[in-house]
């Protein structure tokens, strides 16, 4: 006969089994849900930042540039979204919503179409992500936009501001998902995903074009 103290051993023994086995299913659902990728069109941009290295211009590029593949030479400013457009406002105390930097994006280019994070974009097409970090007074310090590419390997890519291109998340991991990465970038959060959109590259030569005539001091309509 099972005395007491082996059974209450067996029982705390079982416990602990199921609660690491409910652990480990838990963990494997995480990584099997973060390492989903979104398919890709075969119209993605290279990861290459050994070309961003060489390059002269990298501080007069933003994420908006990265994204949209406005990369050009000799460029004054880095692009705001809803410069082509005339839509930035003098007040720093903008606060960046998915609504507000959406907008502006589509002001600038009206013929990105939305798609879900599943859905492969079209023949000439790659998915870019728009994010946004609300933030709270002053806004001037904690609000902001951030755009993301998804290059050809699948994974996704973005450029903080002036700085270098990287392929990571403010963890240091590989971004397989941006509504699943870690995009707080202090002071930004970018806390909110406005969505997921496919670019036709064709049009990226549009952008810088417009763009350039811009800087040349020519009005848009």
């Amino acid at each position: 006969m099972i005395s007491k103290t082996i059974f209450a051993i067996i029982i705390v023994i079982v416990v602990l089994l199921i609660y690491l086995a409910s652990m480990w299913c838990a963990l494997t659902y995480k990584v099997l849900k973060t390492t989903k990728l979104s398919p890709v069109s075969g119209y993605e941009h290279e990861w290459d930042p050994l070309w961003w290295k060489q390059f002269d211009d990298l501080e007069d590029h933003n994420c908006y540039d990265y994204a949209f593949g406005n990369v050009q030479f000799e460029k004054d400013a880095t692009s705001q979204p809803g410069f082509l457009k005339k839509m930035l406002e003098d007040d720093n105390e903008t606060k960046y919503t998915c609504d507000l930097v959406v907008g502006r994006v589509l002001a600038d280019h009206p013929t990105i179409k939305p798609v879900d994070f599943d859905t492969k974009c079209g023949a000439g097409e790659y998915k870019i992500a728009i994010l946004a970090s609300p933030g709270h007074p002053p806004y001037s310090i904690t609000s902001d936009y951030h755009f993301m590419r998804q290059d050809s390997n699948g994974m996704w890519s973005h450029k903080p501001g002036k700085k270098m291109p990287i392929n990571v998340d403010a963890d240091g991991l590989p971004i397989h998902s941006p509504s699943e990465a870690n995009m707080r970038f202090l002071p930004f959060n970018y806390n909110e995903n406005c969505g997921y959109w496919c670019i036709n590259r064709t049009y990226n030569q549009k952008f810088i074009e417009d763009d350039k005539k811009l800087q040349s001091g020519f009005h848009l309509e």
